[in-house]
């Protein structure tokens, strides 16, 4: 998982989003990589990607189902997501 700057791009490998990860700054520039409400919204976000993954697993069960990946990415409290096979 990754927390990615704003203001410069950088990307920070971390092992789990925790609260501690809120207003955490970047190495590169000092800016503020996770807001409160941006944090609060990747939780939610994270627990969505959580149901697919047991609804894909669940499915293949019953029939043959490819494994993708759902990148998610949190800015400005706005989700967006994208599903790679």
């Amino acid at each position: 998982m990754w927390l990615v700057c704003d203001e410069c791009h950088t990307e920070v490998m971390i092992s789990r989003l925790t609260r501690n990860c809120i207003e955490a700054p970047c190495p590169a520039c000092g800016a503020s990589m996770l807001s409160e409400d941006d944090y609060k919204i990747a939780k939610k976000a994270m627990r969505w990607n959580s149901v697919a993954n047991w609804l894909g697993k669940l499915a293949g069960l019953f029939r043959q189902v490819e494994t993708v990946q759902i990148h998610t990415h949190v800015k400005d409290g706005q989700v967006s997501r994208r599903i790679l096979s």
